[in-house]
């Protein structure tokens, strides 16, 4: 009997720290951190402000950054480079290509602190299939993305 208790604990315990750490979150790497930080900086120096206040944004909330390249999909990393858990992310990716446009909408429950999440949606127009005939020619699509949480949770303990 103790030894099915133990077992029981170990499973427990085990099931608690893996929920703890979302499968759909990595540890936040430098590379990524280090996107982040010169996308804030341009951010900044567009808007007039200070490298120092650009650097303080970042750990206040989540942070959206992209280098995409384009399709077949679309990629965007949010970081929390913050010291705290931010609780339900909802990341936003806009396209548009001439009057053809696309918002899609994700929620992320939680993310731990110094870790980032990758979200990826499909292209708004698959551009391999686009001729030189068409109206719209080789333009690229216009892509803008966001991220924001909330500062604690809205679910109460009982």
């Amino acid at each position: 009997m103790r030894v099915r208790r133990l077992v029981l604990a170990t499973l427990i315990v085990s099931a608690g720290s893996a929920a703890a750490e979302p499968s759909y979150s990595q540890q936040l790497d430098q590379y990524t951190l280090g996107k982040a930080k010169l996308e804030v900086a341009e951010l900044a120096t567009a808007e007039g402000i200070s490298a120092e206040t650009a650097e303080l944004l970042l750990k206040l909330d989540v942070f959206a950054t992209s280098r995409d390249t384009g399709c077949p999909g679309v990629d965007v990393d949010v970081v929390n480079a913050t010291s705290r858990t931010v609780w339900n992310v909802e990341i936003v990716i806009e396209q548009k290509d001439g009057s053809n446009k696309r918002t899609d909408t994700l929620h992320v429950p939680y993310m731990l602190a110094d870790t980032k999440v990758r979200a990826s949606v499909s292209c708004l127009q698959d551009y391999t299939t686009r001729s030189r005939y068409d109206y719209g020619g080789n333009t690229p699509i216009s892509l803008s993305y966001s991220a924001k949480g909330a500062r604690r949770s809205t679910r109460r303990c009982r």
